[in-house]
C-alpha cells in the first residue's frame, strides 16, 4: 500500500488514492488520518520492545525462580525467554527495528503530502526521532525500571507471540549475530542481566 502511495506522490497525482484489493478511494485527509493512527500504534510497539529489554534483562535469575515458585501470571513465560538470552535480545531488536522503520516510512509518506521530498525527509526524521526518544524509549524504560518484575510478566507472553510470528527472520539474525560475535570476540556475558534496578534508575535520572 505505502509503496504505491509513494509512487503516486512522486508523480504528483494524489487526489484520490485507491486502496489495493478493497478498491476503496481515500482522499489525502483520510490517508493522513490512517497514517497518523498507524504511527501512534507503532509508537506503542516501540515502547513495548524498549521497555521489555530493560525489564527482562534487569531481572536476576533467582528473582525469576522465585516468581515461578509463587506461580505468578507470566512467570513461566519470563523464565522460558530468559533461558536463551541471545534469542530474546534478537527478538526484541528485530521487533523494535521493524516498528521504528515502518513508522519512519509512514511518516515520510504523510509529510510528503504537504512538503517537497527533501523537506519531508528532514521533518519526518526529526519528528519521529523526537517521538521515539520520548515515548518509545525514555518514558517506557523509566516505567520498566520502576516496575521491573510486574512489567516483565506483562510483556513476556507478547514477546513469545512475536518470536513465533517472526520466527524465520529472528532465526536468520540469531545465527548471523552468533557468527559476528565469534569473529569479533563478543562475550556472551553481554546478554546476561545488565545491571541492578537501582543502577538503571540512577542512569535514567542522571540524564
Amino acid at each position: 500500500m505505502w509503496t504505491s502511495l509513494l509512487t503516486a506522490l512522486s508523480e504528483g497525482r494524489l487526489l484520490q488514492y485507491t486502496v489495493p484489493i478493497t478498491g476503496i478511494e481515500l482522499g489525502q485527509t483520510a490517508v493522513t488520518a490512517i497514517g497518523m493512527s498507524l504511527i501512534l500504534l507503532l509508537l506503542v510497539g516501540s515502547g513495548f520492545f524498549s521497555s521489555s529489554e530493560i525489564a527482562l534483562f534487569s531481572l536476576p535469575n533467582h528473582q525469576i525462580d522465585a516468581m515461578v515458585e509463587r506461580n505468578l501470571p507470566g512467570a513461566k513465560a519470563v523464565k522460558s525467554l530468559k533461558e536463551d538470552p541471545h534469542r530474546l535480545l534478537v527478538t526484541i531488536l528485530v521487533g523494535n527495528n521493524i516498528v521504528n522503520i515502518t513508522m519512519s516510512s509512514i511518516s515520510t509518506t504523510i509529510v510528503g503530502f504537504y512538503f517537497d521530498a527533501g523537506t519531508a525527509v528532514i521533518v519526518s526524521s526529526l519528528g519521529i526521532t523526537s517521538m521515539v526518544l520520548v515515548f518509545g524509549e525514555s518514558a517506557p524504560k523509566s516505567y520498566a525500571v520502576e516496575n521491573t518484575e510486574l512489567h516483565a510478566r506483562r510483556v513476556a507472553l507478547g514477546l513469545t507471540a512475536v518470536e513465533k510470528v517472526l520466527w524465520p527472520l529472528i532465526t536468520v539474525f540469531y545465527y548471523l549475530t552468533r557468527i559476528v560475535n565469534q569473529i569479533t570476540g563478543g562475550s556472551p556475558s553481554m546478554e546476561s542481566t545488565y545491571v541492578t534496578r537501582d543502577e538503571i534508575r540512577n542512569m535514567i535520572h542522571s540524564d
